[in-house]
């Protein structure tokens, strides 16, 4: 049966079937739950309900130390304290006082246990969750509870774990704290070193960088626009001396051309004897200095004519110079030469005295303003010079001012940090802070913890129920056979022209075994046919009944008769129905012949071959008034004489053998039905299966002619080749299977053996059981009672 064609009407027809089984199970399961139980350890389970004061001040004014405290007011409050009541017992602070004092593992057991193995034992021990209505669970608290075999010891645990997480909590409050304060003390006298050294580094480096700092770019811009206009001013100035300077030049020029001619010809007047001219050279000097002056007002000193009317002047002043040393005898003495313009003036001409002094002046202020001009341009480069580095010592300043402003709010964070400690330090030593307080004391227990004796037995009566129901369902599922006609039909593609129900129905008061044997047939056993004769040379079993070594039941030959041929004896019965319901199939279906041959074969002996056979004969005969030949042409294993209660010789061997004819081995069925056997022989004179057969092929068209139908009872397909030499003699094979037993495969085979020669006109279901088989119960009610009167 697989899991796909199961039906909740098949698990129901299982469980009435195996009802028995099941209740056993169950009974078996609830009677070791209750000695489980009994033999159990007991558990007492103490309670203690804790809850958490809230501060007794304000939470705006006292802030906590970590951010899970300072937001429990925005969670759930449960949850906290549930949180932290849990945490607070893994605690070894706490664990161990309770080991310690109460010494709850004082058993031999936990004799060489260390401290750590103790601890965790007690934890595994301590469960912590919302409290009951009967352990005070108004409000919000928490419900600690011990488990122990002990009452008075589960009390005294819990009643002594919560007094630890009291105590403890105040004394890890104030450690905290504490911890708390010195630690923010000495972090901030770091930050302050800190920060101390990051104020210095700025500070150096605004002196190391005066002047190109970001906040003096103004100044600087102020600076370099002052110089700019000093410059401005400077060069105009330079270039208004320079003109007058030229005026001046001009004018000494021009006075000391005119008071030279004037004074040559009053000093020829005046002295008769002396008439030497000027020197040449003398006239050109003062020509090119006069056109030096002229250049210079319009060109600079760079200009080319410029440089060389200089040099030539030089030239010539160098040239005179060595002259007159020569000729030094021969100068005036009332004068000398003019420096300017080479003019020989009298040192006494105030005018020309006062111009040369003011020529003197004017080149003095022409140098010192280009002096001044040169010191602005130098100071406008230097400005501009640090202009162009501002950027770059604001990058570097910018990094030391972020980092001396983050180590300044980092300074102020852990002052603010330090001084709320210190106030939270009061806080705690006053005890105004968070509380645990007790709001129900553990009190003994008076009954065990569960599972107590019913959780025992419903587990016990659960376990058998899915034991007994499981075991069952998997009892079916493993057989592999066939359970319903439709099944049948479906794997093998032929119809099934009848279903034959157990015997059990009929023969209850001879046992299930004993039924299902007689279908088998004397010396088979009721399952696989081990102890019983073997088509390959298995040993013989006695037939007495008894169960075997290998556990089977042999078949019974002490039966009462009525049994071995159920159609004659039962013929009211369920199962005969069925037979005369295959009979009458088989006269339709050769209802065109005027004799009929039929084979009937199965897969594997004890199928109910020889058993369908004898009935289909009887039915033939007695209810449908057909001559009928039953032929026994199993060598092997003959039962047909057994099952008819007609003696085994003379048969086939004896004919074989030239002991009998023919016609004396004929056997007529006893009440006059038209019902002949043809045994096999006496065992001494059995033929050869193949010897049998040829025997049987040829005597068997004589036969066809004198019986309007021929049985042939034949030996099982898959042991022997003997039926696919009987096959060839038959117009229609009947293919036994056993319901429950036959595997589908096994079955297939058989009938792919046979081949497609052979025409097989039905498959019989032998042994379906009766849930299995719905529309036959409607004969039931006046059945058994046929049942009861035939017997």
């Amino acid at each position: 049966m697989s899991i796909q064609a199961i039906t909740p009407h098949d698990l129901l027809q299982i469980v009435l079937k195996r009802k028995w089984w099941i209740l056993a199970s169950v009974v078996v399961c609830v009677a070791l739950a209750g000695a489980a139980w009994t033999f159990s350890t007991k558990l007492f389970k103490a309670t203690v309900v804790v809850t958490i004061d809230s501060p007794r001040i304000a939470k705006e004014y006292v802030k906590g130390l970590s951010p899970s405290q300072e937001g429990r007011y925005n969670d759930d409050p449960a949850a906290i304290i549930m949180q932290q009541v849990s945490l607070g017992l893994t605690n070894k602070s706490i664990l161990m006082p309770v080991l310690d004092t109460l010494k709850p593992y004082s058993d031999a057991g936990a004799q060489g246990q260390s401290p750590d193995q103790l601890m965790k034992r007690l934890r595994k021990a301590i469960v912590v969750g919302k409290p009951k209505e009967r352990d005070g669970g108004v409000g919000v608290g928490v419900a600690i509870s011990f488990t122990h075999t002990d009452p008075h010891m589960a009390q005294a645990v819990a009643a002594a774990l919560a007094v630890q997480l009291q105590e403890d909590n105040l004394t890890r409050r104030e450690g905290v704290v504490e911890t708390t304060t010195e630690f923010l003390s000495v972090e901030l006298e770091r930050v302050k070193g800190d920060l101390e050294s990051k104020e210095r580094a700025i500070s150096d480096f605004k002196r190391a960088y005066m002047g190109e700092l970001p906040q003096q770019m103004d100044a600087n811009l102020r600076t370099l626009e002052r110089l700019q206009t000093d410059l401005t001013n400077t060069t105009e100035s330079l270039n208004r001396s320079g003109d007058r300077l030229n005026a001046l030049e001009k004018s000494i020029r021009e006075f000391s051309d005119n008071a030279q001619t004037g004074a040559a010809m009053t000093e020829r007047d005046r002295r008769t004897g002396n008439n030497r001219p000027i020197d040449p050279q003398i006239v050109k000097l003062r020509e090119l200095k006069q056109k030096l002056q002229e250049l210079l007002g319009t060109y600079k000193d760079s200009y080319p004519d410029v440089i060389q009317t200089k040099q030539e002047i030089r030239q010539m002043e160098a040239t005179l110079q060595a002259e007159g040393n020569q000729s030094g005898a021969n100068e005036p003495v009332a004068g000398k030469a003019d420096e300017g313009v080479g003019v020989v003036r009298k040192s006494t001409d105030p005018y020309l005295r006062e111009l040369m002094i003011e020529r003197s002046d004017t080149k003095r202020e022409i140098a010192a303003l280009k002096e001044r001009q040169t010191h602005d341009i130098r100071q406008i480069q230097e400005i501009e010079a640090r202009i162009e580095r501002i950027p770059v010592r604001e990058q570097k300043l910018a990094v030391l001012l972020r980092d001396h402003e983050n180590m300044q709010r980092a300074y102020q964070s852990l002052l603010d940090k330090r001084t709320n400690a210190r106030i939270l330090s009061n806080y705690e030593n006053q005890q105004f802070g968070e509380q645990y307080r007790i709001i129900e004391a553990a009190t003994l227990p008076g009954w065990p913890e569960p599972p107590n004796q019913m959780h025992f037995l419903l587990g016990g009566l659960l376990v058998g129920c899915l034991l007994g129901f499981g075991s069952a369902i998997g009892v079916e599922f493993m057989k592999t056979g066939f359970r319903r006609p439709e099944e049948v039909e479906k794997y093998l593609g032929l119809p099934v022209i009848a279903s034959i129900p157990a015997f059990s129905s009929v023969t209850s008061g001879v046992g299930i075994g004993t039924s299902l044997a007689l279908l088998n047939g004397p010396g088979i056993p009721v399952r696989l046919p081990v102890g019983a004769p073997s088509y390959r040379g298995g040993q013989k079993m006695g037939a007495n009944g008894k169960v075997g070594s290998n556990g089977y039941i042999g078949a019974a030959q002490s039966l009462p008769p009525k049994f071995h041929l159920i159609t004659k004896w039962v013929p009211a019965s369920l199962m005969a129905e069925q037979y005369r319901v295959a009979a009458t199939r088989l006269v339709i279906m050769t209802s065109e012949k005027r004799n009929a041959v039929t084979l009937v074969t199965s897969s594997v002996m004890g199928e109910g071959k020889t058993t369908t056979a004898v009935n289909l004969a009887y039915i033939l005969a007695h209810d449908l008034n057909k001559s009928t030949l039953l032929i026994d042409c199993d060598f092997k294993r003959p039962m047909v004489h057994d099952y008819m209660g007609v003696p085994s010789g003379p048969g086939i061997g004896d004919v074989l053998h030239g002991g009998e004819i023919l016609e004396n081995c004929l056997h007529q069925y006893d009440g006059g039905v038209p019902l002949w056997i043809l045994p096999v022989g006496s065992p001494k004179v059995r033929p050869a299966g193949l010897s049998g057969i040829q025997y049987v092929k040829n005597i068997l068209p004589d036969l066809r002619a004198r019986y309007d139908h021929v049985i042939l009872d034949a030996p099982p397909v898959l042991p022997l080749a003997d039926v696919n030499a009987l096959s060839g003699l038959a117009d229609m094979t009947v293919f036994i299977v056993r319901a429950g037993r036959t595997g589908q495969d096994i079955a297939k085979k058989a009938l792919d053996t046979l081949g497609e020669s052979t025409e097989v006109a039905g498959i019989v279901l032998t042994q379906v059981e009766m849930e299995y088989a719905p529309y036959l119960m409607y004969a039931a009610a006046y059945t058994n009672e046929d049942v009861r009167n035939h017997a």
